[in-house]
């Protein structure tokens, strides 16, 4: 059994390496900034990790130190209200458009129209209110507690706009939104089974070794067009650097979380990493 490493990856880091595979497997048809015509969907991309935690779980309340859950989770099952793009700007993701009152107090996100979860259900404005709401309330202990406090209010206003009331105005709450904790799961009467692992991402559970494996199949139908370019991803946690970089070095993994670390601080260049994947993907 992987042993937990909580001191593996920072806070930042960790958003930051997920936002990277979730924008990417994209990281394939574009090398150097240039598509690549050649470039086509299929294979496995294997990803050796660092980072990885036998307490980990389902709940992104308590996303932070489990490099799988980053990865997989928000990199891959789930998606967010906006996201940050890989050129640091701010844009809408799960919401086609959003825009605060003069004051920044009040904010309204219109949601994507025929984006549903991979069990079917067509995302509405109540699974964001749920989604949001678990972790708000004095008796939530979810990491994310203290970028949500400023809410003083959130309610769908039909099944496709969410409203979010604050108690100050906030001209960068939209960013917040893009925490990797706040990723929006199917709400059933309210509430949200994080355990089931259901999202609006482009992959899904196919297998799942807690602290150690989790294995990820594209699924079909994404909204993403330009995303989800393998049939499956595979995060190994391998927490012993030598382990990890022979592994690398290997047919174990195609790609470390180093690597992802470098990218997604801008420290490596996208075609090196990309190749890497590329040469050695699997055929489809």
């Amino acid at each position: 059994m992987a042993q937990t490493s909580q001191a593996a990856i920072s806070r930042r880091q960790f958003g930051r390496m997920a936002a990277t595979l979730g924008a990417g497997a994209a990281l394939l048809p574009f090398v150097g900034g240039v598509a690549r015509a050649e470039s086509k969907r299929g294979g496995r991309l294997r990803i050796g990790a660092n980072g990885s935690n036998a307490s980990e779980s389902w709940d992104p309340a308590t996303w932070g130190v489990s490099i799988i859950m980053g990865l997989g989770g928000f990199g891959c099952i789930y998606n967010n209200l906006v996201e940050i793009g890989s050129d640091g700007v701010l844009k809408p993701e799960l919401a086609e458009s959003y825009e605060a009152a003069p004051d920044a107090k009040t904010w309204t996100f219109k949601l994507r129209s025929g984006v549903t979860f991979s069990n079917g259900k067509t995302l509405t404005a109540d699974d964001v209110v749920a989604s949001i709401n678990h972790h708000r309330g004095p008796d939530s202990k979810s990491s994310a507690k203290p970028i949500v406090e400023g809410i003083a209010n959130i309610k769908s206003d039909g099944s496709n706009t969410v409203v979010v009331e604050l108690s100050s105005g906030n001209a960068d709450f939209a960013y917040l939104l893009s925490d990797y904790h706040l990723v929006i799961g199917p709400a059933d009467n309210g509430k949200v089974d994080w355990m089931a692992h259901i999202g609006t991402g482009g992959y899904t559970v196919a297998e799942y070794d807690v602290g150690n494996r989790l294995l990820l199949k594209r699924r079909d139908g994404y909204w993403k067009p330009n995303a989800a370019w393998f049939d499956e991803v595979e995060i190994i946690g391998i927490d012993d650097v030598a382990a990890r970089m022979n592994a690398a070095s290997s047919t174990l993994a195609d790609i470390s979380a180093q690597s992802l670390r470098a990218l997604s601080a801008g420290r490596s260049n996208p075609s090196s990493a990309a190749m890497t994947a590329s040469s050695r993907k699997k055929a489809a």
